[in-house]
């Protein structure tokens, strides 16, 4: 992505975003598709999710597949454009780090419910992110089940049902075919959790 464009992003300048928006309109070169795919790893790193289910990421998901099937003229990509680049400097963002080279594999394939609950808990995740991305990549199936039961272990009056709908939404990003870059894909995972442990702790 362009650096000034991330700035800008980021610092919620929009007069520079509308400059860089009036510049498009005589570049050649420029595609919606494209502008989404370099911006789809901020989309990840915004920190006011208030409902926790990433529909912003799956609003320029599905724009994304449009421009790439030519549904849109260049005119209303150009359009389009501005909404996805002014509604992201409009959010506030948390400074994630995932490698993308993945993480070292570490303390194993969980065999068990309690085994995973003691590698891995809202509490510690930052610290064991090595073994969470391992057991999905692993064993995705029985991860998910493992995920969705801690979770439910910290029902209480004030449990908010988007805990589910943001990691339903992250685990689907990080199995999309739509996404090449698993630097994106694990930001999801990281930023559901996130989401859930700073409510629940």
């Amino acid at each position: 992505m362009d650096s000034q464009l991330k700035k800008a992003v980021i610092n919620h300048q929009q007069e520079k975003i509308e400059e860089y928006l009036k510049k498009l309109e005589t570049d050649n070169s420029f595609s919606l598709a494209s502008l989404i795919e370099d911006l789809l790893s901020l989309m990840l790193m915004e920190c006011s999710l208030r409902y926790g289910s990433f529909h912003f990421v799956k609003m320029s998901l599905f724009l994304r597949e449009l421009s790439q099937k030519n549904y849109f003229s260049r005119e209303s990509e150009l359009e389009i454009a501005g909404v996805v680049v002014l509604g992201l400097s409009e959010r506030h963002f948390i400074n994630l780090e995932a490698d993308s080279s993945g993480y070292k594999e570490k303390t194993q394939i969980a065999e068990s419910y309690q085994q995973f609950k003691d590698n891995f808990s809202p509490a510690n995740y930052k610290d064991k992110l090595d073994f969470l991305f391992y057991n999905l990549d692993q064993n995705y199936k029985e991860t998910v089940n493992y995920l969705h039961r801690l979770f439910a272990e910290y029902y209480n009056p004030s449990w908010n049902p988007h805990y589910y709908t943001g990691l339903y939404c992250a685990l689907g990003l990080y199995k999309s075919e739509k996404i090449n870059d698993n630097k994106v894909k694990k930001m999801a995972v990281i930023q559901a959790v996130e989401y859930f442990a700073d409510n629940v702790l």
